[in-house]
């Protein structure tokens, strides 16, 4: 343990680089009732954090956040390991990283559920129309990723032989370059860089996380489900439930505004606003996500599955973690006991 807690404290480091890098909240303030550092990680996983705060939410509740933005959701959960946040909003991926090394978190609740946010791509000008049409190609993707999860499950679902594709590391800024170029045929990567993929060649999703897209319409294929989490230390469940309690109150807002249809045009004012990104380049990160804050079995077994898959894709752990363990509902069951599906097993 006292080698994965060095690592956490180096990359802490790096963490709060990246919020210098790429700004934070207001600091907390002095007046309320109610004190807590929140961090959100890349792409549009902050949305209920960003909605509660124009909105109001969290003022209603007497609970100031200081909220740091982190350039990736591995570096928000090395931060709320080293104790630089409280909680935070994240990819499942990192927090199984962090459970593998029993850090002492839980997840307190989902944050969303992917849709068809990864999607394999390929050239339109390739002409491709079947799995197989992939042998002899080349296809970037960001190894240890969840797009990496996604091709190895991609493979093993329609039996393809990896020996016939060519792979390489890159990630998705380099692999969005690659592409335009055409010194790759193809790739798998999540949105943003998807519709940017769009914008620098004609292109053709082939498969996403539940849909197989080759032939003029897309069949049902689920090859990987994936969530975005809300985790925090267990220190701060233990010492600040009532602030907890406040910040779960707020989400439960946010997320009733985020799934009203009727606040669509707001709730993309201000995702636009938050991450400086077009309205068309927001639509469709938020069609393809699902905002639901629960705790079910199937996010609890996406979790274990994403842990098993681990190894596959060249993370090295030194165990795989038992993901209800490290799930806490007493939190969430306190402020929408209907919404705590299933029963976790992280002990404070």
């Amino acid at each position: 343990m006292k080698c994965a807690w060095k690592r956490f404290n180096y990359f802490m480091l790096v963490a709060v680089v990246a919020v210098w890098a790429f700004g934070s909240g207001a600091g907390v303030s002095e007046a309320a009732k109610y004190k807590l550092v929140v961090g959100s990680g890349g792409g549009n996983i902050g949305a209920p954090i960003h909605v509660a705060k124009v909105k109001g939410y969290f003022a209603q509740e007497d609970l100031a956040i200081e909220h740091k933005i982190f350039s990736s959701g591995a570096a928000m959960v090395e931060a709320l390991a080293a104790g630089g946040v409280e909680l935070g909003h994240s990819g499942d991926l990192p927090f199984v990283s962090l459970a593998a090394a029993n850090v002492p978190a839980c997840i307190i609740a989902q944050n969303g559920q992917d849709k068809d946010y990864l999607e394999i791509f390929v050239g339109k000008d390739l002409g491709m129309t079947k799995p197989t049409d992939f042998y002899g190609k080349k296809v970037g993707l960001r190894f240890a990723s969840a797009a990496h999860i996604l091709w190895i499950n991609f493979i093993e679902r329609y039996k393809l032989d990896a020996k016939k594709i060519r792979v390489v590391n890159l990630t998705p800024n380099d692999l969005i370059a690659a592409y335009k170029n055409k010194d790759v045929d193809g790739g798998v990567v999540w949105y943003p860089h998807l519709t940017t993929a769009e914008q620098v060649r004609p292109t053709h999703f082939a498969h996403s996380q539940l849909l197989n897209k080759f032939g003029k319409m897309a069949k049902s294929a689920n090859i990987h489900l994936s969530f975005t989490l809300i985790s925090a230390r267990k220190a701060a469940l233990k010492n600040k439930p009532d602030a907890m309690k406040a910040y779960m109150r707020a989400m439960l807002k946010s997320y009733r505004f985020m799934n009203d249809s009727g606040n669509r045009a707001e709730f993309l004012s201000i995702l636009g606003k938050a991450y400086k990104m077009s309205t068309p380049a927001m639509k469709p990160i938020l069609d393809n996500t699902f905002y639901r804050l629960e705790i079910t079995d199937e996010m609890v077994n996406a979790e274990q599955a994403v842990a098993d898959s681990m190894k596959r894709v060249g993370r090295k752990l030194k165990r795989t973690p038992n993901m209800r363990e490290f799930v806490y509902t007493d939190l969430l069951k306190s402020v929408a006991k209907d919404l705590a599906k299933t029963e976790g097993a992280c002990k404070l």
